[in-house]
C-alpha cells in the first residue's frame, strides 16, 4: 500500500473518516430530489473551497453519509464547516423547508457519527516492528532486551 500522506505548512497528514449527519426531527427532506442534488452540490463546493477530499457521499431519507480526509482540520472544524455552511445555504435556497419542517430552527440536529477508517495495520505493524526501540505491547513471546543479552 503506498502512503498518499498529504503536505501541509508543518506537518503531513491523511486522516480519512466516515461521517453521518442527521436532519433535525428525522424528518425525510432527502426523498425531495432536487434537496438532495443541492446538497450534495453544497458538500462539493465546502470540500473544494476548503481542501476536504471528499471520496464519497450517501443519502438516506433523512440523513448524510460521507467519506473524506479531514485535511489540515480537526474533526469538530469540519463537522461544523460541513453542518453549517450546508444548513444556511439549503434553508436559503428553499424556505418552504424551513417554514414547513424547521419552524424557524435549523436544518441538522446535534447527533452525529464520525469513524476514522484508518490505514492497513498490517502494514503499519510491520513498519512499526523494524524500529530501533520497538516494544510488543502484552506479548509474552517478546524477550527484553536485558534478558537477551544475559542468556547469551
Amino acid at each position: 500500500m503506498i502512503r498518499d500522506t498529504r503536505k501541509y505548512a508543518h506537518g503531513i497528514k491523511r486522516l480519512w473518516v466516515h461521517m453521518s449527519f442527521k436532519v433535525k426531527y428525522c424528518h425525510e427532506i432527502f426523498k425531495i430530489e432536487k434537496v438532495r442534488n443541492e446538497c450534495q452540490n453544497i458538500f462539493e463546493e465546502i470540500s473544494s473551497e476548503k481542501n476536504i477530499e471528499l471520496k464519497s457521499i450517501g443519502f438516506d431519507e433523512n440523513h448524510i453519509h460521507l467519506i473524506s480526509d479531514l485535511g489540515h482540520l480537526s474533526e469538530p472544524e469540519v463537522r461544523k464547516i460541513f453542518k453549517g455552511t450546508s444548513g444556511r445555504k439549503l434553508l436559503k435556497k428553499f424556505p418552504w423547508l424551513k417554514r414547513r419542517y424547521f419552524w424557524g430552527s435549523g436544518l441538522w440536529g446535534r447527533q452525529y457519527y464520525c469513524y476514522a477508517i484508518g490505514s492497513d495495520m498490517n502494514q503499519l505493524a510491520n513498519y512499526v516492528k523494524k524500529q530501533k526501540f520497538f516494544t510488543a505491547m502484552n506479548d509474552p513471546k517478546q524477550t527484553a532486551l536485558e534478558e537477551y543479552y544475559q542468556s547469551k
